[in-house]
């Protein structure tokens, strides 16, 4: 025998039975066993799995646990596994497997789950290490966990094969408990009541975030998780199956209404639609386990969902056949794949979506304008041809109501940081092709960042001499504007020798007091 794989195998036989490290007679006597069964011409993964077909032989839950700690969305905490045994476990003795109605959270006691988390370390402390709260494989342990072989057939295997299906089952028999239900309508509850107010305030200041899980409540688990397990089913299993059926049955839908809540909830909020769907069906759609002929039958409210997902996750031909399909496209569905479609970085979708609410009899760009953030998340991702668009569609150049005075956009202290005008943004990031648009539609240059740096002298900052030739064949007078120094200056101090030349080509002023600190006089020359 290899003497690193003897050095591995009583290794493994001092994790599982915990002799010597917590020495007793129980423990001694397990270890003697257990070194009498090894062969000499054996390997470690031979030995690890008769260790594990042993505690499964005697603990009818083992392999059902094994399934979390090989598969799992994430690592599970004690408490969170703790509790999906114990409900597992209490279904089973009713008899109704992981169909749901058995033991509920609110039932669970302190006894029960220190005895539970005690089971669980017994069972898998061969295996995993339970260090920060989180069960997790230990790294030593990874590299024997080998596929199998012509002769050796390992449990870990044949655990991986129906553990997505298992733990899928498990997560929609629990999300469909009377308890889980209430718990996450008081969460959602509490939830939605802030996005409301951050929607209502119009409030550029902060993004409410998603619902994290707390490592107590599995139902969070079961909340993000089920899509993940059931990408990962057998192909075999299909809409007809139990986890399916949670999300589409029609019997469920009330369950499955608050899922897909709950997990638009849990989603980050900068890439998920503007408001939570009100079924399972879009979320499955937009996970590419709905097709878009699952959408035929349905009412076109949930169809309009399922399209908005699509053109999120930049499905085009779904979202053509989409277009394609209807005639006259609802005003609002459009606007809302428009959005969608910039947040997923699709410019050819959202040209379609924009088009299409432009076509409609009833469109009055008046009263159907689109979120301002459209516009400059379209001139950050430098898409030329949907703020032409936008633009004529009567989206204001400045990202807001023109204001009356030249003060600092309200946008200057939001989520765009400090980027006081979409024509600003553009000129730091160099994108002159949408600045041309702005400009040609009136884009002011007189919005300040912090009251002081215009965005002419932010072209200049960043170097980008196509842009600053765009400006001066618009207004010459920039040329000697002080915000608060030249922008000759600006790109002087920044070293950005092509804007440099071109400025001066352009008739700049090489000399006198351009620039200096700030709330300082201009004193200093460019040179």
């Amino acid at each position: 025998m290899d003497i690193a794989d003897l050095g591995n195998i009583l290794q493994l036989l001092e994790f599982h039975t915990g002799w010597p490290r917590n020495p007793s007679l129980d423990s001694l006597s397990r270890f003697i066993s257990l070194l009498e069964l090894v062969i000499p011409s054996e390997k470690p993964e031979r030995v690890l799995d008769r260790i594990l077909r042993s505690t499964a032989a005697e603990n009818e839950a083992f392999s059902w646990t094994l399934s979390w700690v090989l598969c799992g969305y994430r690592p599970l905490t004690r408490r969170e596994l703790s509790t999906a045994i114990l409900s597992h476990q209490s279904n089973r003795q009713t008899g109704g497997g992981d169909s749901g109605g058995g033991l509920a959270p609110a039932t669970l006691s302190r006894g029960s789950m220190e005895a539970a988390s005690r089971r669980l370390e017994s069972w898998l402390r061969v295996l995993a290490d339970f260090s920060h709260d989180e069960i997790t494989i230990r790294r030593d342990i990874s590299s024997l966990l080998t596929v199998d072989t012509d002769t050796d057939k390992y449990l870990w295997n044949e655990v991986r094969r129906t553990a997505h299906q298992t733990i899928a089952e498990f997560c929609a028999a629990y999300l469909a408990l009377p308890d889980t239900l209430e718990f996450l309508g008081s969460v959602l509850e509490l939830y939605e009541s802030r996005v409301r107010e951050q929607l209502q305030s119009h409030s550029t200041t902060s993004v409410v975030p998603p619902i994290t899980p707390d490592g107590q409540e599995i139902a969070f688990y079961a909340v993000q998780a089920l899509p993940y397990h059931l990408r990962r089913c057998p192909a075999s299993y299909n809409h007809s199956d139990a986890a399916f059926q949670f999300l589409l049955a029609a019997s469920s839908s009330e369950s499955s209404a608050l899922w897909a809540k709950a997990h638009w909830a849990m989603s980050n909020p900068l890439s998920r639609t503007q408001y939570a769907p009100d079924s399972g069906l879009p979320v499955l759609f937009g996970l590419d386990m709905a097709s878009y002929e699952d959408l035929k039958d349905e009412h076109e409210v949930k169809r309009a969902q399922c399209i908005v997902v699509a053109a999120g996750n930049g499905k085009l031909d779904v979202v053509s056949s989409y277009f394609n399909e209807i005639t006259i496209p609802n005003i609002t569905d459009s606007a809302n794949i428009l959005t969608a479609s910039v947040q997923a970085g699709d410019e050819v979708t959202a040209l379609r979506a924009a088009r299409a609410m432009q076509s409609h009899p009833e469109w009055d760009q008046s009263k159907h304008l689109c979120p301002p953030f459209v516009l400059w998340a379209a001139c950050w991702l430098n898409m030329p041809d949907l703020v032409e668009m936008l633009l004529s569609n009567g989206i204001s150049p400045n990202g807001e109501p023109d204001a009356a005075s030249p003060e600092p956009s309200p946008v200057t202290g939001g989520r765009l940081g400090s980027y006081a005008s979409p024509l600003y943004m553009v000129s730091i990031l160099g994108h002159t092709a949408i600045a041309r648009i702005l400009l040609a539609r009136g884009a002011r240059t007189d919005l300040l960042r912090a009251g002081r740096y215009g965005s002419f002298h932010a072209a200049c900052h960043g170097g980008h001499s196509d842009m600053i030739r765009e400006y001066v064949a618009r207004d010459r007078s920039l040329l000697s504007v002080f915000q608060p120094n030249t922008g000759l200056y600006i790109a002087a101090v920044w070293g950005n020798i092509k804007a440099v030349e071109t400025l001066l080509d352009l008739g700049a002023e090489v000399n006198g007091g351009q620039g200096g600190f700030d709330n300082e006089q201009p004193t200093w020359s460019p040179l």
